[in-house]
């Protein structure tokens, strides 16, 4: 289930996992923002943070992502790509607008005062020589010592930032989001780009609620509640693994996540409506267990496990078990200080 989360300027995502119906799938994911990409540098936090500018905001947490998926089956040779496009419509954890980060970065250290020092000139008699030499040896340890002082300023300044970051990520991680997103998409069925082709397209949105002002549960739960529209997508059929139908489906789900910021477990419920191109809907409903630790930094792993019930008598039923590790950076800050 897509979880809304403050997106970065670039991330990569790798994912190798079994389905519910026992094939591999691999696949490789590119996200980017191109508003923060091309512009970030040219806006403020106080731009950013302006009421009228919700424009602003929506522009720069808008996300641009490519994604392929290919199954390891060697009757299924297709190769899946999806574009996609993700729009944060109000987020209350954004760290952009935390207030109480902004007080923790004024509590940093502050800058060490410079000597005021002046190198005397040189002296115009011999005998006052020995008390310029020494003057100006008493000048150059100062400045060695304000540069000493000026690297430690630099150390302590980068801890403090960083514990105050922190602090705000395990305070925002739960909060209350909402996305929307749209991901046209184009499938190879034989695994060659002289045969890719649109194959459809998919709307889905994901509200969570972060349990804000509800003691025992805002600083350590999360309620997600996503739904999923797709049409066109290619799939093999029963009856002959060479040929592929066109297939329309409606996936509403539920997820409950507990935990902090760094480790969370989830359950959730899925139930998928698919329409093949005969008729004759099914319903799929998935029950799963998920984990999710951080790693590093910005490594994150995740494992998903479950099982599901379809009404469609010739889909495998069955367990199912998803891995994913997903790794990001970002060279610097996406918005300049006034």
């Amino acid at each position: 289930m897509a979880r809304p989360t403050t997106a970065r300027k670039l991330a990569t995502s790798l994912l190798n996992g079994v389905d519910r119906n026992g094939v591999l799938q691999t696949g490789v994911a590119i996200d980017t923002v191109p508003y923060l990409a091309l512009a970030g540098q040219l806006v403020t936090l106080d731009d950013y943070r302006k009421r009228s500018n919700y424009a602003l905001r929506f522009l720069a947490r808008t996300q641009v992502s490519v994604g392929t998926a290919k199954a390891s089956d060697v009757n299924d040779k297709a190769m899946r790509i999806g574009l996609g496009v993700r729009m944060t419509l109000f987020d209350r954890g954004d760290p952009r607008t935390d207030a109480v980060l902004d007080e923790c970065f004024d509590g940093r250290p502050k800058l060490p005062e410079a000597p005021s020092f002046v190198t005397p000139p040189p002296p115009d008699r011999p005998e006052e020589i020995e008390e310029w030499t020494r003057d100006v040896e008493r000048g150059r340890n100062a400045l060695q010592e304000f540069q000493a002082q000026i690297a430690s300023y630099v150390t302590r300044v980068n801890t403090a930032v960083a514990t105050c970051r922190e602090a705000a990520r395990k305070r925002n991680w739960n909060a209350s989001k909402m996305i929307v997103a749209v991901a046209p998409t184009w499938t190879s069925q034989t695994g060659s780009g002289d045969d890719l082709a649109r194959s459809g397209s998919g709307v889905w949105t994901t509200l969570a609620y972060g349990f804000e002002q509800v003691p025992g549960l805002q600083r350590n739960a999360q309620l997600l509640v996503h739904a999923r529209w797709r049409d066109d997508e290619p799939v093999l059929t029963a009856k002959d693994p060479k040929v592929f139908d066109l297939r329309d489906s409606r996936l509403l789900g539920l997820q409950l996540r507990a935990g902090t910021a760094s480790t969370t477990i989830a359950a959730e419920g899925i139930n998928e409506r698919v329409t093949p191109p005969s008729g004759g809907a099914t319903t799929d409903r998935r029950y799963s267990v998920g984990f999710e630790h951080r790693v590093a930094d910005n490594l994150w792993l995740g494992l998903a496990m479950g099982s599901g019930k379809s009404s469609a008598t010739a889909q495998k039923k069955g367990a199912f078990v998803l891995s994913s590790l997903k790794w990001g950076f970002a060279e610097g800050p996406s918005l300049a200080m006034q």
